[in-house]
């Protein structure tokens, strides 16, 4: 298995997002690296971590206690809004449907939006509903967003248009794709 870390940069002058997929090698600097999982907690900040669990959690909590967490991710788009905040998953779970990351909020520069892991176990897994007729996730628009430990499955592309830039991936496996992952 192998595993990317990519970190998308702006459009060069005078270039159109309509260029992405022709001149993805000029805008994405990436390096291959195995797709040993570190293991453990996605590095994060007390205060700024809110915490996610598919089997323990409660959408009524305020998710900030990882023996306490929320619960969906429709809650975690709630919650997780403000520039420096991480959204973690506890590990060794199947949460489905990964359309839910189409709503990220953005981050800023110096405090991206953090989506990542908590617990021991494999990734978090993401799969795209079989429900859609569209088989991809898009990122439309936004900007300093991190992907950290994640295990994304079974879509045909992510498409990161539009205007959207420093979007990092690490550690995030890619597994049952189509013919393309990112574009």
């Amino acid at each position: 298995w192998w595993t990317f870390l990519v970190r998308l940069v702006p459009l060069s002058p005078g270039m159109s997002s309509g260029q992405v997929p022709q001149d993805l090698g000029r805008l994405i600097e990436a390096k291959k690296k195995q797709a040993d999982d570190p293991g453990g907690d996605t590095p994060s900040v007390p205060g700024a971590t809110f915490y996610f669990s598919l089997k323990r959690g409660d959408d009524s909590r305020d998710c900030r206690d990882r023996d306490k967490p929320c619960k969906t991710a429709d809650r975690f788009v709630k919650v997780v809004r403000e520039p420096g905040s991480f959204g973690l998953f506890e590990r060794g779970i199947d949460y489905g449907d990964q359309s839910w990351m189409e709503k990220l909020a953005s981050g800023k520069e110096g405090a991206p939006i953090t989506v990542g892991a908590y617990g021991e176990g494999p990734r978090p897994i993401f799969t795209k509903g079989r429900q859609t007729s569209s088989n991809y996730t898009r990122l439309s628009g936004k900007s300093y967003i991190n992907f950290d430990r994640l295990d994304i499955r079974k879509m045909q592309a992510f498409h990161v248009i539009e205007k959207s830039h420093h979007i990092e991936f690490s550690y995030v496996r890619f597994r049952e794709a189509g013919n393309a992952c990112i574009q």
